[in-house]
């Protein structure tokens, strides 16, 4: 059973410099970062939404229970950045809708690999959808152009291809693929190559590793190492094995460690200790105290009876 359309995004690009824009710099100016992070939610709601975000009493009343602000601070600052163009004024006096031009432009850049993705004509801001299929008319060219665009539209289409059998792949045999996954397996094409990122796929396959962040390990350590094409990838693959095999064969041979016994130690344990030898007069001095004490221990015995 095919999986229902999804309009939203899993995540969408925030510039880093977002809080040095003039219009932004006024919301901050004039509401603290209290404004900034009102701005940045409400961006939120609308790409998760899809490319804006209904804005009516009710909607007004459940996102500021959200973010913990009163309704009339939050309605304020909604205001100020409708005044300030960060959101279009004409369609949310006509639509009560918050949205924008470069709103929409980001989105439809953002699921430009999916298939009928379509701004309403009602709210559309964007002259022309990036992803549309549909073929403007245009004045007759030369045939040298026509054979130009040709090969262009061709090449175009060979790209396309190669990513859509790169992120099917990954669809069909890792998990269900994200807008987030999708993106980041765009980039490894581009550094790499389609068929490199489908065999770092395959490798976390062999281990039973079915996800992104393993497959993703796997094509940081490739492009450290320098891999360029496939041969390199497959150089890689049989080293690790080989070292991986040489380890434990090293593990299981492991020489047992020995006792050194210096030779000092072993003439000493072979040899009897040498008798003590003590004069007559030594002798007679023992004896005398022998019989001292032994004379003692007897009379000591006898009280005790």
């Amino acid at each position: 059973m095919a999986r229902p359309t999804k309009d939203g995004l899993d995540y969408f690009p925030l510039d880093v410099d977002m809080d040095q824009d003039d219009k932004v710099l006024i919301i901050i100016s004039k509401f603290g970062f209290e404004g900034f992070g009102i701005l940045v939610k409400l961006l939120m709601e609308i790409y998760k939404n899809g490319y804006f975000y209904q804005w009516t009493e009710k909607e007004q009343i459940i996102f500021s229970s959200r973010v913990y602000v009163d309704t009339n601070k939050v309605t304020e600052i909604v205001n100020e950045c409708i005044k300030w163009g960060l959101f279009n004024q004409e369609k949310y006096e006509e639509h009560k809708v918050l949205t924008s031009k470069g709103i929409q432009e980001r989105y439809l850049l953002a699921t430009s690999r999916r298939v009928n993705v379509n701004i309403n004509e009602k709210l559309r801001l964007v002259s022309v959808d990036i992803n549309s299929k549909s073929v403007e008319k245009k004045s007759p060219k030369s045939t040298q152009s026509k054979v130009k665009e040709s090969k262009e539209n061709k090449s175009i289409k060979q790209e396309e291809e190669k990513s859509v059998s790169t992120t099917n792949f990954f669809d069909k045999n890792i998990a269900p693929i994200t807008e987030r996954v999708a993106e980041q397996i765009k980039y490894w094409e581009e550094d790499l190559s389609p068929k490199i990122v489908i065999r770092a796929m395959e490798e976390a396959i062999d281990n039973n590793a079915r996800n992104w962040k393993y497959i993703n390990s796997i094509l940081l350590d490739w492009n450290n190492k320098g891999a360029k094409t496939l041969n390199d990838v497959e150089r890689i693959i049989r080293e690790f094995e080989e070292k991986k095999k040489s380890n434990r064969k090293s593990h299981y041979q492991k020489p047992q460690s020995k006792e050194v016994v210096p030779d000092w130690f072993k003439d000493r344990k072979n040899k009897s200790p040498a008798p003590v030898q003590m004069s007559p007069e030594e002798l007679e001095e023992t004896k005398k105290e022998m019989e001292d004490v032994l004379s003692k221990y007897q009379t000591k015995t006898a009280g005790g009876s």
